[in-house]
């Protein structure tokens, strides 16, 4: 048969403002968040990786964290199981600038030997103090040590790709601004740093890439497809996070400051090029090629007709067909007949499509296809009668959805109506859930908002906890319409009694569309054969305004009422507040967060706002100002008020910057605050200028050096001190490749500070990094640190150790593919003694099971500890598997902090029974393996 081709379009015809990929990918996603919904009766949140708790009892991290284009600052706070007691439930008590500790809501993760919780209610100028109760049967059986955190490191910008952007490079260049940490010690904490960068595929939940970070004020990184384990994929969505973390004068890891990304990939767009030999394919090019074609005008329009495996391709999009019709003249396109529609990186199936590259109108009838997203594992599956689009919604006849890939799938959902409005909600009519052929249920219509909250109808839940002993808990949503909702609940415990409440949600703006929110939530308790009530309620509002204007503010309320004896009643009020402002060149956020306790006479309150004003006057000259308002007061207290400006001026140079600094406490409480009390915390910089001379090699020796010098005027109050401090820190450092697979860093740093009454004092210290690579059987990381200062200082604020001696070791052993054997110590040569030394086997027979066992050795009593952390995996079968995870402990041939779970694949789906043994709680799991974040559970 004669094949001919159209190889270009009229001048006119070849620009093309293509929306349908858009229009149908929301449909898809929105229906995602819709099945997620519809399949999740309570949200799991992700798991963290968490470190491993040998000898310690308790840890805390300072978390700098980067994400949505703000800057956030974290505790992460690890605990490990008691030994002496079994613990069903833990309680955190915090402190804040050394005041009184107070318990805290802490829904911590339990990992069963070791618990980990992450404090978000945090001001990077504060001091936090924690420490960990145990309890079993509400009865006390433990407590931690405390542990403080006051420290955190800068923050990196995610710069690119950020907010689920589409990439469309193999190898993708990430970026970010650079921590810039020029000189060691830092703020007199962190003596060294190194840093990891990771992608994650989401898609598959694994990941792909980890390389190590040497240069901590690096920009950007290269990925390697090389060095990945697997290369990136259409339809797959991807997480990318570079970790810097900070080491002490000891070499353990005390800060991290993470940032990152999300983002998708699609291959470039390749185009066809015409068989003709020597004739280039040019942009905007059309090529169509089929087993017939004819130009024809009809009714004074010019149409062309094509038939019999046809073949058009456009910029992004290919399509197949068996019959194709364009109108040129109507802008109108027809395909008939087995239409594969591909567009970028998603691909579509129907028996016909009608499509307007003018107003972007799309008709598609018997279409099917399949797509992923963000939180989806694997793929969705999806087919329907007849989908439409209009100016604000696109309309779906008889909607079929699956993450089962049979040809006679295990479960689906069936929509006889869907109605999506665009970024706003989608509306199901007669929405029916089936097992293989058997309708479990149906609803006569459901509404879920793609900005806002996800409503069932109805949420049970049913279980047993020690805190609550049986329970019977109710959920039950309602719509008032599109933009105001919610929720009442019902809750029946044995032991805590009957507690009843409403969340009502209203959506704010005129265009729905993350414009802004207002919920108000209430619940009261009425504790079980007393008359004691316990409050909680709270108002959260944001919304986002033109201009790139933003407003965030909540008010939590919790209170315990004795309805016998108002005068034991105890109420706290909670409120805080963000404004964030920008403009071309400058930047303006203001935040406020306090803390108000009220009781039988005694009102007591304390908190602090923040106001920060970036403005860009040059290129290279930039103005930072902090102004710090904070506040403590109390009925029976010394009332405390003080006000803290920080003024910034930095200049860049080529090769270095210069910064002038004024930062100064004004107490504004002078005449309440006894005499002779001074202001807490007083530190004053009045000015400081501060030179960063940027790292550079010395000439060809390949030693890098960077310098930092400051002067400035200090008041400290706690010393009562004002003195003209001068300082200089010299850092070298010289990397050796001693070969293929051996590689040392030798750094080294001087520093000099001097004082205006004649006080002198000298640091002089170095480190030694030595890594031993013989991937992949054997990878050692091998660290000694000695740092040594004289001469004293007027103030406390700079106070250095002596003397830090160290040296640290951790080593991996592969004897085979699937045995892994990690061990770590250190020893600390001031006070002469070893850290213990931490040992984790991994043991990963034919990827079927998983053994996991960690214990350490105590090296100053030469003792191995009694206890040893185990985490299994045992695959029975194709369908069925064990995990166990929990402590043995072999002095008292006992085995504590057990939890056990029965699983069984359902191919598309898992169920799972789980027992936790501190708890004696057993609860069952319901998920869809495409789903891994969302979960039904029943049990406590």
């Amino acid at each position: 048969m004669l094949k001919k081709k159209i190889e270009q379009l009229p001048p006119k015809y070849k620009k093309s403002s293509y929306k349908y990929k858009s229009c149908l990918n929301f449909f898809i996603i929105g229906f995602l968040t819709f099945l997620v919904t519809l399949l999740s009766l309570s949200a799991i949140p992700a798991h963290a990786q968490t470190d491993l708790l040998f000898d310690e009892q308790i840890k805390a991290f300072a978390i700098t964290r980067f994400r949505q284009g703000f800057t956030e600052h974290e505790v992460r706070l690890l605990w490990a199981s008691f030994e002496l007691e079994t613990a069903d439930e833990y309680k955190v008590f915090k402190s804040t600038n050394r005041m009184d500790f107070v318990e805290v809501r802490a829904d911590y993760e339990d990992e069963g030997f070791q618990f980990w919780w992450i404090d978000e209610d945090i001001l990077d100028r504060n001091i936090y103090s924690y420490y960990v109760e145990g309890y079993s049967s509400n009865e006390l059986v433990g407590r931690t040590q405390q542990v403080e955190v006051d420290f955190w490191l800068p923050s990196c910008t995610a710069l690119y790709p950020v907010n689920n952007e589409i990439i469309e490079e193999e190898e993708p260049e990430f970026k970010w601004q650079p921590i810039a940490i020029t000189s060691f010690p830092f703020k007199d904490v962190i003596f060294s740093a190194d840093g990891e960068f990771i992608v994650h595929d989401l898609t598959e939940d694994k990941e792909i890439w980890r390389v190590a970070i040497d240069d901590i004020n690096s920009e950007a990184i290269m990925f390697n497809k090389e060095e990945a384990k697997a290369v990136l994929e259409k339809k797959h969505r991807y997480q990318w996070q570079l970790k810097i973390i900070g080491y002490g004068s000891d070499n353990r890891a005390i800060a991290e400051s993470i940032t990152g990304g999300l983002f998708g990939f699609q291959e470039a767009a390749e185009g066809v090029v015409p068989e003709d030999e020597g004739e280039e394919y040019v942009e905007g090019k059309l090529s169509i090629d089929a087993g017939w074609i004819s130009y024809q005008t009809i009714e004074g329009e010019d149409v062309i007709v094509a038939q019999d495996n046809v073949k058009l391709n456009y910029e992004d999009i290919s399509l197949t067909a068996n019959y194709l019709q364009i109108t040129l003249d109507k802008n109108e396109l027809i395909a008939k007949d087995e239409v594969t529609f591909i567009v970028e990186e998603e691909s579509y199936t129907c028996q016909s499509l009608n499509y307007n590259w003018k107003n972007d109108k799309i008709i598609m009838e018997g279409f099917a296809g399949e797509t992923g997203g963000e939180n989806v594992r694997g793929l969705v599956y999806y087919k329907g009668g007849k989908l439409e689009n209009f100016p604000d919604t696109v309309e779906i006849n008889s909607g079929f959805f699956t993450t089962c890939d049979l040809e006679e799938p295990h479960w689906h959902i069936e929509a006889e109506q869907i109605t999506i409005y665009i970024d706003d909600k989608i509306v199901a009519k007669k929405v029916s859930w089936y097992e293989g052929d058997r309708k479990m249920f149906t609803l006569p219509s459901f509404l879920i908002f793609l900005r806002g909250k996800n409503q069932l109808p109805y949420i049970p839940d049913i279980g047993q906890s020690s805190s609550e002993g049986w329970f019977f808990k109710n959920q039950i949503n309602y719509v008032e319409d599109e933009s105001s909702y919610g929720s009442i609940y019902v809750d029946l415990m044995q032991k805590k009694g009957i507690g009843a409440g409403i969340e009502h949600t209203f959506e704010l703006g005129e265009k729905k569309v993350d414009d802004g929110e207002l919920i108000l939530y209430f619940y009261g308790l009425k504790r079980k054969g007393t008359s004691i009530y316990d409050l909680d309620a709270n108002v959260n509002y944001w919304q986002n305004f033109e201009n790139d204007l933003r407003l965030k503010a909540n008010l939590d309320y919790t209170g315990t009422i004795n309805a016998g004896s108002l005068a034991s009643s105890d109420h706290t009020l909670k409120p805080d507040f963000y404004l964030y402002k920008k403009w071309e060149d400058s930047l303006l956020t203001l935040a406020g967060k306090y803390n108000f306790n009220v009781k039988k006479d005694n009102i007591a309150g304390k908190g602090n706002i923040k106001m920060v004003y970036d403005h860009t006057i040059t290129d290279d000259l930039k103005s930072n100002l902090t102004l710090l308002y904070s506040s403590q007061d109390a009925t029976d207290q010394p009332i405390d008020h003080l006000l803290r400006p920080e003024w910034q001026l930095t200049y860049n140079g080529e090769g270095y910057t210069l910064r002038l600094i004024t930062e100064k406490l004004f107490d504004l409480s002078v005449g309440t605050r006894p005499a002779g009390t001074p202001a807490p915390g007083t530190l004053d910089r009045i000015p400081e200028l501060v030179f960063n001379k940027s790292s550079a090699k010395l000439w060809n020796t390949g030693i890098n050096y960077s310098i930092n010098a400051s002067v400035g005027r200090f008041y400290e109050s706690a010393t009562d001190q004002e003195n003209v401090r001068g300082e200089y820190i010299i850092n070298v450092n010289r990397p050796f490749k001693i070969n293929d697979n051996i590689s040392l860093n030798a750094s080294g740093l001087y520093r000099q500070d001097f004082y205006l009454t004649g006080e002198a004092r000298y640091m002089l210290g170095g480190k030694l990094d030595l890594k031993i690579g013989y991937q992949p059987k054997f990878y050692g990381n091998f660290s000694y640190s000695y740092y040594m200062s004289e001469g004293p200082t007027p103030f406390n604020f700079d106070t250095l150790s002596p003397l830090s001696e160290s040296a640290s070791a951790s080593i991996t052993l592969k004897p085979g593919n699937d045995l892994q054997i990690n061990l770590s110590t250190n020893y600390n040569f001031v006070s002469e003694s070893f850290g213990s030394l931490g040992a984790k086997l991994q043991w990963n027979p034919k990827d079927e099971h998983s053994v996991s066992l960690s214990t350490y050795y105590d090296l100053n009593k030469m003792k191995w500890s009694d206890r040893i952390d185990t985490k299994i995996t045992l695959k029975l079968s194709d369908e069925w598997k064990v995990n166990y995870s929990g402590s043995l402990y072999f002095n008292k041939f006992d085995i504590k902090n057990s939890v056990i779970s029965v699983v069984r694949d359902l191919h598309c789906r898992e169920v799972s029974i789980n027992y936790r043994q501190s708890s004696k709680s057993i609860w069952v799991d319901f998920s869809i393996k495409a789903f891994p974040t969302e979960s039904i559970t029943i049990g406590g």
